[in-house]
């Protein structure tokens, strides 16, 4: 709440460069709460964003069949767990994170670059677009980009690396640890 005006001033710009583009939108706030606190600035978006601009109906969270089949392409609000599950599952996202209210640490930094190279993370809006629009020509050839695969999965192979025998490899961690804390 501290970063309201911020937040609010961010996703009135993505609304606003979307029906600038005539591209269409479907939104979801992050839960019901939010939703009833600024629904007052939701009817304005609706109004702002005319027939370009859609409310998601629902306050599930995640990511369902429902919500990813009312879009090409996600847009977050930051990297968490939702943009890692679009990674791992080859879902089309982009990350608008000009860094209200978080920000990466220094251990991710050149991950995040990387992916902010290779068009996956904006600080602003227009490059954001630009990239959309990209996608929006050959969704194939956007997905399949070499440079944008690599950094994508070297940033999941370090913060959301998936395996079918993660179980294992989980054993294994925890036994080292103890091992050497001995």
């Amino acid at each position: 709440i501290d970063f309201a005006d911020e937040m609010l001033s961010m996703i009135r710009s993505v609304v606003v460069y979307a029906a600038n583009y005539n591209l269409t939108l479907m939104h979801k706030p992050g839960d019901e709460a939010t939703y009833r606190c600024f629904n007052k600035f939701f009817m304005e978006l609706e109004s702002v964003g005319g027939k370009n601009y859609h409310l998601y109906d629902s306050f599930d969270k995640g990511l369902t069949e429902k919500l990813l089949s009312t879009t090409k392409i996600v847009i977050w609000d930051q990297i968490g767990t939702g943009t890692l599950e679009c990674f791992n599952a080859k879902i089309p996202a982009v990350i608008f994170w000009p860094r209200i209210y978080s920000k990466e640490n220094i251990f991710s930094k050149s991950r995040i670059q990387k992916l902010e190279s290779v068009g996956v993370v904006h600080r602003d809006v227009e490059s954001l677009f630009r990239e959309i629009i990209k996608f929006n020509k050959d969704p194939s050839k956007w997905m399949g980009n070499a440079m944008r695969i690599s950094a994508i999965s070297e940033f999941c192979y370090k913060y959301a690396r998936i395996d079918k025998d993660w179980v294992k490899q989980w054993r294994a961690f925890l036994i080292k640890l103890k091992d050497d804390a001995f």
